[in-house]
């Protein structure tokens, strides 16, 4: 298993985009995704969903103030109030990530 981080994408963007004809820069098309990220992020600050098409959709929710402990020394610490991102898969996205494109349910047998 490996990490396809920014650059990973970066680099399958640029590929794509010169195949397409677009002459592009490497570093114009990472600027393009960093342009692309802080779109998403002023969106999604300002209350939005965003969807992505058939990978799913992003939005931020508000997470309660919480108590939690530091698991090395046991000391309890408070966690405030704070706004975490939310990723719901689109169904399409769920078939897509199963190798045979098949949704697997668990198949019980029944006892006699």
């Amino acid at each position: 298993m490996s990490n396809f981080g920014k650059q990973a994408l970066v680099d399958e963007m640029f590929v794509f985009l010169r195949q397409e004809g677009i002459s592009i820069s490497r570093d114009t098309t990472s600027a393009l995704y960093d342009f692309i990220f802080a779109v998403m992020c002023r969106q999604i600050n300002d209350g939005d969903t965003i969807t992505l098409g058939k990978l799913g959709s992003l939005k931020a929710v508000d997470a309660a103030p919480r108590k939690g402990y530091v698991p090395a020394t046991q000391e309890r610490v408070h966690i405030p109030a704070m706004r975490r991102p939310k990723f719901n898969a689109s169904s399409a996205f769920t078939t897509a990530i199963n190798t045979d494109g098949v949704i697997r349910k668990v198949v019980r047998k029944r006892k006699p």
